[in-house]
């Protein structure tokens, strides 16, 4: 094998090792069009949902959608998103299903919002959940962490009413309601789902 043979060996290995561990991210940026490119032909494949983006596009991106906000502006943007008419929705025989996707991540996490109109109920069910990049219930402690600051900042919680993050078990179940606003709002675990409930009365 010629020295040129073993570099684009290497060269194919490390491409392939990038596109794998990029496959957990949100994004995988390359300036390499060609390794681009490969990966976004495997993605599609596999149907992975990370985004692969050069560093200019995705510092395009960012300007728009990861700018900084605070915890309580996060809260007040996503209770402002629910009256919106920008919805997918899906007519099952359970009732109606109306999803809003967004590119801004929610307390850095979530990027999806789920009301559910059961038949025969007046009142929807409300949530904040994830895409993930690879469709896999997969989510790390520093995830957890993150977005239980977050939300402890966002309700304004004090010593009796915050939630620690060490309470969390990835191998359980976990839940917590902090009442905020005349608003329940429940953090719930099951299954490797992340899911923030807006609990409205009944």
């Amino acid at each position: 094998m010629t020295d040129k043979h073993k570099d684009t060996m290497r060269n194919t290995v490390d491409d392939g090792f990038h596109a794998a561990f990029a496959s957990t991210c949100d994004f995988y940026l390359t300036s390499d069009s060609r390794s681009a490119n490969k990966a976004k032909a495997v993605y599609e494949k596999l149907n992975l949902n990370t985004r692969i983006w050069s560093p200019g596009e995705f510092v395009a991106y960012a300007h728009n959608s990861l700018a900084y906000y605070a915890p309580a502006d996060h809260l007040r943007l996503w209770l402002g998103l629910l009256s919106t008419e920008d919805y997918n929705e899906v007519v099952a025989e359970d009732g109606i299903w109306r999803t809003i996707l967004t590119e801004f991540f929610f307390f850095d996490y979530f990027n999806k919002t789920v009301l559910f109109y059961e038949n025969g109920k007046e009142v929807p069910v409300i949530y904040l959940t994830k895409i993930k990049p690879s469709n896999y219930r997969v989510i790390t402690p520093l995830d957890v962490t993150a977005v239980i600051n977050k939300l402890n900042v966002a309700f304004q919680t004090n010593e009796q009413t915050r939630v620690n993050s060490e309470d969390f078990n990835l191998s359980g179940t976990f839940s917590h309601t902090w009442k905020f606003q005349d608003y329940d709002f429940r953090l719930h675990y099951l299954n490797g789902f992340l899911q923030l409930y807006l609990d409205l009365p009944q």
